[in-house]
């Protein structure tokens, strides 16, 4: 796989910097470097084949996302990992399960599905920049109800409102028998939110 150029954020500052993904010991690599802090790397993806099928587009220098029209949609390969940086409102998908950040409201992660709708138990906790925190879990034992149309609203009404604020869901899929961990970071003015999501079981 050849290089691409593109933008991402210093580790330190969140400065926008010129960045770089290549391949490197069969992982993809994004390395970059800032004025002020030097030069950095990141794991993109652990698996390199995996990250050539996924098709990316370019709206603009600092947004690339999943396109959930490709291969990743009906996940041949049985991945059990995603991840990417996104902008509010750009969905990381895996299986029927789709994560983004908000656009307006309660700045914070929302959950839909691809298709349908399936029941979960869901478990969170999230962390402030300012060093405070958050934890809840679905009230009364009554199982969330995950459709299409759920991927506007922040869970549990949770705002993150600066960038590195984080959170992480444990989301136990009652109707397919999944279970899943979203892990996500707030950017600079909700613009490359960092989120992964994980199916354990």
């Amino acid at each position: 796989m050849n290089t691409s150029e593109t933008i991402s954020l210093c580790k330190h500052c969140y400065r926008h910097i010129p960045a770089e993904r290549f391949e490197k010991n069969g992982q993809m690599i994004l390395g970059k470097t800032c004025p002020k802090h030097g030069y950095q790397e990141a794991i993109l993806d652990i698996n390199t084949n995996f990250y050539k099928s996924q098709q990316y587009e370019r709206r603009k220098p600092s947004s690339y996302w999943l396109d959930i029209a490709g291969p990743g949609y009906s996940n041949p390969q049985n991945v059990t990992k995603v991840s990417n940086f996104v902008n509010a409102g750009t969905f990381v998908v895996l299986d029927n399960l789709k994560a983004t950040v908000t656009t307006s409201g309660n700045r914070g992660l929302a959950i839909a599905s691809v298709s349908g709708t399936f029941n979960c138990y869901i478990g969170g906790y999230g962390a402030y920049n300012t060093g405070t925190g958050v934890a809840a879990t679905t009230s009364g034992g009554s199982p969330y109800a995950v459709t299409t149309s759920t991927g506007n609203t922040s869970l549990f009404a949770w705002s993150f409102p600066n960038a590195s604020d984080s959170i992480t869901y444990h989301i136990n899929d009652l109707t397919n028998n999944r279970f899943y961990r979203i892990q996500m970071m707030i950017g600079m003015s909700y613009n490359n939110n960092f989120i992964s999501i994980e199916r354990l079981i």
